[in-house]
């Protein structure tokens, strides 16, 4: 896959994004340190499995993202 295009909705509001496959492999080992670092004490399997090459290998890049010209109140 080389990117999608969907939408992502964060406190109720969505937004059109694309989604891209991080191919560089020095960023992927920097968002999954960030991730074990986060989460890692809390629930050290769970982490550990979302952090396996296999898994890393779906690390994605949002772009494209919509803009707003106000958040809602």
């Amino acid at each position: 896959m080389r990117h999608a295009d969907t939408e992502v909705e964060v406190a109720g509001v969505r937004l059109s994004v694309t989604l891209q496959p991080v191919d560089d492999p020095g960023l992927v080992q920097r968002v999954s340190g960030a991730y074990r670092a986060k989460y890692g004490l809390s629930w050290p399997g769970p982490v550990e499995s979302m952090n396996g090459m296999e898994a890393a290998a779906t690390t994605m890049r949002l772009t494209n993202v919509g803009q707003l010209s106000q958040l809602p109140a």
